[in-house]
């Protein structure tokens, strides 16, 4: 049977076991091509399969393979791995696609021969459970400094073009041959989310999955301390009711049992013109970080204020919230906080996500409504990228990306 014959009896045998990956299979762009030792993934997302290579597997183990290219191809690792070191790079991507793999498909034979977070802790001393909380960024930066020697017997990532020639198994997406990088890369963000949304109506979601995934918006930010900064205190639960019936016996009594719930969390983005794309992503990554512990309601705003958008987990803030975020002109804040007032319930939290330079900050109008929020709210802060607002009763956090492996 033809590479595409055993492409297409994988997608089928894929979608009742790893619906993410049979749903994103289909749309990547394979070449057959004798030019690459054994299956390759290039910058632009192309996959390259060696037919020889390819005949030597079985069933599960084509399976297995294919599944590793298009997870590197989908998460875009050649071009992320651009300016860095070619064999650390390839081991970091490769230990999390294999983290990934090993809960969907199982494939002791291949297995046997790839890199795991436990090849990267023989490597560098570190411990196999840190490791596998890491990035691929940060595995990276854990191997070029601990690291002594790497061997990598069979090295996947391609970090230019791949090679010239081969015969075409699978067109895949036309954004792949003809558009940009950064087209590209927005492609694979829309199909990861559709594909992430089919696995998760599945009932299974691999915590392996839902890393990579989140990565796509998630800054490189520490959200314990973040929390710890600011809001934590706000998070605790609220009484809201109380439904026991007084004692008989003291009728005077204040009721015992109480019907507590976690508060909502308010989150005003800031999208302005002088917000860019890193800002966003930012933004974006501390809203998905709170979605873990609590609802979500987000607002964009920038002279006007945009629909709310509910994130009940942090799923929604990729597949929903980014999907809504809208602004580019000036940057008023006072229409966001009259929504956001009418809507809140006591207690909840209110936490504004900006680069500090607000026009009406300090008009009396705009100085009213922050106090008003104060005294319905348990805790208010503004995350700021660049500037520091003061007024009373809210919080500042400095909003800043992590380095990679701290």
């Amino acid at each position: 049977m033809s590479i595409c014959g055993d492409i297409e009896r994988i997608r089928s045998a894929l979608w009742g076991v790893a619906p993410f990956m049979s749903s994103i299979l289909h749309r990547v762009r394979i070449i057959e091509t004798t030019n690459v030792e054994t299956a390759a993934v290039d910058a632009r997302t192309w996959i390259y399969i060696n037919p020889k290579f390819w005949e030597k597997l079985d069933f599960l183990g084509q399976a297995y393979v294919i599944s590793h290219e298009v997870t590197h191809s989908a998460f875009g690792h050649p071009a992320r791995g651009m300016n860095k070191a070619h064999l650390p790079w390839n081991l970091a991507v490769d230990s999390v696609v294999f983290g990934l793999l090993c809960e969907m498909i199982r494939c002791p034979e291949v297995e046997a021969n790839s890199v795991s977070a436990g090849t990267i802790g023989e490597l560098t001393g570190a411990d196999i459970g840190d490791i596998e909380k890491m990035s691929a960024e940060e595995r990276y930066e854990l191997l070029v400094k601990h690291a002594k020697k790497i061997r990598v017997k069979i090295v996947d990532i391609i970090p230019g073009n791949g090679p010239a020639g081969g015969t075409v198994v699978q067109e895949g997406e036309g954004v792949f041959t003809s558009g940009s990088a950064n087209d590209v890369k927005e492609v694979w963000r829309d199909l990861i989310t559709q594909a992430y949304m089919a696995q998760r109506t599945a009932g299974t979601i691999p915590a392996g999955l839902e890393r990579l995934v989140g990565e796509l918006i998630r800054p490189k930010l520490d959200p314990r301390t973040l929390i710890r900064q600011t809001i934590r205190f706000g998070l605790g639960k609220t009484v809201i009711s109380d439904w026991r019936v007084p004692s008989r016996r003291q009728p005077d009594s204040l009721p015992g049992t109480r019907r507590l719930t976690v508060p909502t969390i308010w989150a005003l983005v800031d999208a302005s013109g002088s917000i860019g794309e890193n800002e966003l992503k930012l933004f974006l990554g501390t809203v998905y970080e709170f979605a873990r512990q609590t609802t979500v309601h987000t607002m964009s705003f920038d002279t006007e204020a945009y629909e709310l958008v509910e994130a009940k987990k942090p799923a929604d803030v990729i597949s929903k919230v980014a999907k809504h975020i809208h602004g580019g002109g000036g940057t008023q804040i006072q229409k966001a906080l009259e929504k956001t007032l009418e809507r809140m319930r006591s207690k909840d939290l209110v936490l504004v996500l900006t680069d500090g330079h607000i026009f009406d900050i300090d008009e009396p109008a705009v100085r009213g409504l922050l106090s008003k929020v104060t005294t319905r709210a348990s805790a208010c802060a503004f995350a700021t990228v660049d500037k520091e607002i003061a007024a009373k009763g809210w919080k500042t956090i400095k909003l800043e990306a992590r380095e990679n492996g701290r």
